[in-house]
C-alpha cells in the first residue's frame, strides 16, 4: 500500500491503481479485513486521482458497507474511525459527479460521525465540501453558514489561514 500512496503522490494514479489493487486484492484473500478496508479507500483516492469517480464510489461505498456490518471482522473501534472517513468519501464522489442533492445528506452523516473524535481538519474539509455542495445546489444560506462552521474548526485545529479564507468566502 505505501507504495501505491507513494506513486499517487507522485503524479502516478494508474501505476498507483495496479500496485494498491494488488494489495486489496492479497489483503482480501488474507481475510485482513482491516487492511483491505484501508486499501479501498486508497485505490479510491488512485481513481479519483485518475479521474474515475464513478468506480472510487463504488469502492467507497465498499468501504462504508464493511464498517456497518457486524459480521465483517472489523474491530469496532476501527469500523469506527473510518465510517466518517467513507461517508465523506462517498458524499466527495457524488459531488465530482456533480450529484450534490444526494452528497449533501452523506457530507451531513460523515459530520455527524465526526462528532464523536476531538476536532480534526478532516472534520473541516468534509464542512467545505458540504459548503460547496449547498452552494451548487443554490442554497447559499445554508452554504455560508456551513462554511462559519468550517472556519471554526480550522481556528480550533491552529489554521488560522484557512479559517480567514472561509470566513471570506461565508460573506462573499
Amino acid at each position: 500500500m505505501y507504495a501505491g500512496r507513494a506513486l499517487l503522490r507522485l503524479g502516478q494514479p494508474d501505476e498507483a491503481i495496479v500496485s494498491v489493487s494488488r494489495s486489496a486484492e492479497m489483503f482480501k484473500a488474507d481475510s485482513e479485513i482491516e487492511a483491505y478496508s484501508q486499501s479501498l479507500g486508497l485505490l479510491g483516492e488512485c481513481l479519483r486521482g485518475a479521474g474515475r469517480h464513478a468506480e472510487a464510489l463504488e469502492l467507497y461505498t465498499e468501504m462504508y458497507e464493511l464498517t456497518s456490518d457486524e459480521n465483517s471482522g472489523m474491530t469496532p473501534s476501527v469500523a469506527a474511525l473510518t465510517r466518517p472517513h467513507a461517508s465523506g468519501a462517498i458524499a466527495l464522489c457524488l459531488s465530482e459527479l456533480g450529484r450534490h442533492a444526494e452528497a449533501i445528506p452523506a457530507y451531513i452523516e460523515a459530520l455527524t460521525l465526526f462528532e464523536q473524535f476531538p476536532v480534526a481538519p478532516s472534520k473541516g474539509r468534509c464542512m467545505v465540501r458540504l459548503a460547496e455542495s449547498l452552494a451548487a445546489a443554490g442554497r447559499i444560506g445554508e452554504s455560508r453558514q456551513t462554511y462559519l462552521r468550517a472556519a471554526e474548526v480550522f481556528e480550533a485545529v491552529g489554521d488560522p489561514e484557512a479559517a480567514a479564507r472561509l470566513r471570506g468566502l461565508a460573506s462573499g
